[in-house]
């Protein structure tokens, strides 16, 4: 028997995938770039106490380093 006053929600399981690549432009630069949730796979909960998992995303990052 659970303790009186814990929310305890059971969800359901789930996996994402992401692909990410970088780059060495040159000594100093790196440049990177990847799709996160390659599936697309959302999950959109209706409790507050829950969070979503966000579909398909797009990045695109460049590193410099000066020394």
């Amino acid at each position: 028997m659970p303790a009186s006053g814990l929310n305890l929600i059971a969800a359901d399981a789930y996996t994402t995938a992401d692909i990410t690549a970088a780059w060495n432009v040159n000594r100093h630069f790196t440049l990177r770039f990847g799709v996160l949730n390659v599936a697309d796979e959302t999950v959109e909960r209706d409790t507050t106490l829950e969070f979503n998992v966000d579909g398909r995303r797009y990045f695109v990052s460049l590193t410099g380093r000066f020394f």
